[in-house]
């Protein structure tokens, strides 16, 4: 649902005001909880996962623009990278909440206390202040396309593709490996709650230091150091590699994500680009990474094993923050659609 609805609903954003599309995004997350809480069947439950879909998606590029353009334009990179600890703190909340009310009355008791509290958010989103009203020109199709050969944005949706990507792959080849090595299930939780953590931290002081970041120098660095974290998974199988490899992971991953995604929207918006669209643009590349990380490291693994895998890994991350400082030295004048906004030179 990313995939196919972020680009057309971040220009319906742009076009009809963001904070209505947030609301009605809102009211969708609350619908698809209760959906989800009376699903009885594999077809039901899908649908209450389109649903849910549509609604975050929704919220990622709405909601986010709304809240984004709601403070000061120094303060827009800041605002937009300070979504990255917040979701990260959800995840870290989410599997503890969600195993607690199961285990006390099954997942219908779950999802309900999700909709009674997706339902004070939505009040509370409601009766907020609209905020930013102003509707930009939004480019053709042709044209937006055109915004992905700036160079700052294809950097920026470069990046983004290669870090969720990379959370897929860790994701999905680490637990097994670890299973594969002994460990139990409360281990292996143990091992990616603490590379959460470190994602939170490190998320919570690029945010802090936004400003000063968001630029493609610092987007090179974030590149390099996911193909740092890479090293040890690549290097070996054995249970403490994988621990430090995984966390290595949360600490990199933090700090791409927090450069990444400001660079790339406000950089889209300062070619004309909507903010809501904008967000849009960005959500595609995590949209495709999330499409075929599962099924496309299921199989590179089967075919190249999971250390070259992650070396093969490794080396296009390298490249990529290679790349990034190479460009981040060029002159302004010479890249496509440089930047206006304050730490993107």
């Amino acid at each position: 649902m990313m995939l196919v609805t972020a680009v057309p609903l971040g220009f319906f954003a742009d076009r009809v005001g963001r904070h209505r599309v947030a609301v009605a995004a809102a009211a969708l997350i609350v619908i698809s909880a209760v959906a989800h809480a009376l699903s009885n069947d594999f077809w039901s439950l899908m649908a209450a996962r389109v649903l849910f879909g549509l609604a975050f998606t929704g919220m990622l590029t709405a909601g986010i623009a709304w809240t984004v353009l709601s403070v000061a334009p120094k303060d827009r990179a800041r605002a937009i990278g300070g979504v990255m600890p917040v979701a990260a703190s959800s995840f870290l909340i989410g599997p503890y909440l969600a195993g607690r009310l199961t285990d006390v009355g099954g997942t219908t008791l779950a999802y309900t206390v999700i909709a009674v509290l997706s339902g004070l958010s939505l009040l509370w989103l409601a009766l907020s202040p609209a905020g930013d009203r102003a509707k930009h020109e939004q480019p053709s199709p042709r044209e937006l396309l055109g915004v992905i050969r700036s160079t700052v944005v294809l950097a920026a949706f470069i990046l983004l593709f290669l870090g969720v990507l990379v959370d897929v792959m860790v994701n999905l080849l680490v637990p097994l490996q670890l299973d594969e090595n002994g460990l139990s299930a409360g281990q292996i939780g143990a091992i990616l709650s603490a590379s959460g953590v470190l994602y939170l931290l490190s998320a919570l002081i690029a945010v802090r230091n936004a400003d000063r970041i968001v630029n493609l120098r610092a987007a090179g660095v974030a590149g390099l150091l996911i193909a740092l974290s890479l090293l040890p998974l690549a290097a070996s199988s054995a249970t403490s590699m994988q621990a430090v490899g995984s966390m290595a992971r949360g600490a990199a991953l933090g700090i791409c994500f927090t450069v990444a995604f400001p660079l790339g929207a406000l950089g889209a918006t300062a070619l004309g680009v909507g903010l809501g669209a904008a967000n849009g643009v960005l959500m595609v590349a995590s949209g495709l990474a999330n499409a075929a990380g599962p099924i496309g490291s299921e199989r590179v693994a089967n075919a190249l094993g999971d250390s070259w895998t992650f070396a093969a890994l490794a080396a296009v991350c390298a490249v990529t923050g290679i790349w990034m400082l190479i460009v981040a030295r060029a002159p302004a004048s010479a890249r496509a659609g440089p930047v206006t906004y304050q730490g993107s030179q």
